[in-house]
């Protein structure tokens, strides 16, 4: 039988490959066993890099002693080159210091997040000590969520769907070994879908302990000290290495639709601030009403139709004549429809990223969607309304209802 999975520095594993790929396949020809390859997996780790002098004249790197001394042989001044840590350059870091300093937990994040296992890295100081502020960070999350109120809200769901979305991404990432962003989703991108969820309005202490129970092992991975100082905050009795994480279930279509929801509204909220500072340098002053000017159907049946027909292998230049047939095209509405397609829609489609083509399919009601939403979008904008409207019932005579889209409404300010 052969190795399931061999890892090893990429020098290493070089060497070590070639001999036992020798030894396997002469030891197969001699009928000592039936493997043909000795390993079913290989993965070869990346090199660890740290600044070294450097002269341009020589090409040639040089011991850390020499930093700030010209070059031995040609006394030009040396500059500083990332090169592969060594004894010989004295470019190393000591384990031991750093661990002594920040922590095992932060040395070991900041390894794993630094570089994919198959990436080099250059070792910097500065990111070591901007993860070791991401664990003191860390330390505070369970009592501050266990502190919680008693609140239930909407976001609640929102929240345990995306902990389903996040331990569905961690898993996926851990088995195609992409530790990099494993750890982006344990110890930053949760962090994140905590703060927003608190920012709309979340304070559920319940909702919180199930986030934790799941997160905590999460976190384990990499950081497993700081897990199990979880682990006691949640009040269990095992340790979190001497057990195992209960099932996360997979994501309801129901929950699927709660992401998309938010997702999409936190688009728009994004670019309504954007505007925002600029509208109101038109308006001479604060901006205290935000229309919001939903895209009419058609559109949104065009963009459907373009999209389907280009997934199932249509040629676009042809799509023409597939659009002179959709059932909404008809003799008075034809030359706008055509119009709009030569002159925006088509370059449209091919900015659309895979989610956006895939939310518009899914045909989300965004007068619903955002209407639901409006309390909370003048709250973070600081307005005093916001309105939300198709663009067949706009009234406004500026003409703003023609630059409506798909997932992006036309903004107005006044």
């Amino acid at each position: 039988m052969n190795v399931d999975f061999y890892c090893g520095g990429i020098e290493h594993a070089q060497m070590h490959l070639i001999y036992a790929r020798f030894w396997t396949k002469a030891l197969r020809d001699l009928g000592l066993h039936s493997a043909d390859e000795p390993f079913n997996e290989l993965l070869c780790q990346g090199m660890v890099n740290k600044a070294a002098p450097w002269c341009e004249s020589c090409a040639i790197t040089l011991s850390v002693d020499h930093i700030g001394m010209p070059c031995p042989q040609c006394s030009d001044s040396l500059g500083m080159r990332s090169a592969k840590m060594s004894k010989s350059l004295g470019n190393t870091v000591s384990p031991e210091e750093m661990i002594e300093k920040y922590g095992a937990d932060t040395v070991r994040l900041f390894i794993l997040f630094a570089a994919n296992p198959t990436a080099g890295m250059d070792w910097s100081d500065i990111a070591l000590e901007a993860n070791y502020r991401v664990m003191l960070q860390l330390m505070t999350v369970p009592e501050t969520i266990l502190n919680w109120g008693s609140d239930t809200s909407g976001i609640d769901d929102w929240l345990i769907a995306r902990l389903k979305q996040r331990v569905a991404e961690f898993d996926e990432a851990m088995d195609n070994y992409d530790l990099r962003r494993a750890v982006e989703i344990s110890h930053y991108e949760l962090i994140k879908d905590i703060n927003w969820y608190t920012r709309r309005g979340g304070n559920n202490s319940a909702i919180g302990r199930t986030i934790l129970e799941s997160w905590t092992y999460l976190i384990s991975v990499s950081t497993p000290h700081l897990a199990e100082e979880w682990g006691r905050c949640l009040g269990w009795q095992h340790l979190v290495s001497a057990s195992e994480m209960k099932r996360v279930e997979l994501l309801t279509r129901e929950e699927e639709h709660l992401l998309d929801y938010e997702f999409m509204m936190r688009n728009v909220l994004e670019n309504a601030r954007k505007v925002k500072t600029i509208a109101q340098k038109h308006l001479g002053g604060d901006a205290r009403i935000l229309t919001l000017i939903v895209s009419p159907e058609w559109k949104n049946q065009l963009s459907r139709a373009a999209i389907t027909y280009l997934n199932d292998g249509g040629n676009v230049k042809q799509f023409i004549q597939v659009l002179k047939e959709l059932d909404f095209v008809n003799e008075s509405n034809k030359g706008e429809i055509l119009g709009y397609w030569n002159k925006r829609m088509l370059s449209q489609i091919f900015k659309w990223d895979d989610k956006s083509k895939s939310l518009i399919l899914d045909e989300i009601d965004e007068l619903e969607v955002l209407g639901e939403r409006t309390k909370f979008i003048a709250k973070e904008l600081d307005l005093v309304e916001v309105i939300v409207v198709n663009a067949e019932d706009y009234s406004g005579d500026d003409g703003r209802e023609n630059s409506a889209l798909p997932l992006s409404p036309s903004i107005v300010f006044a």
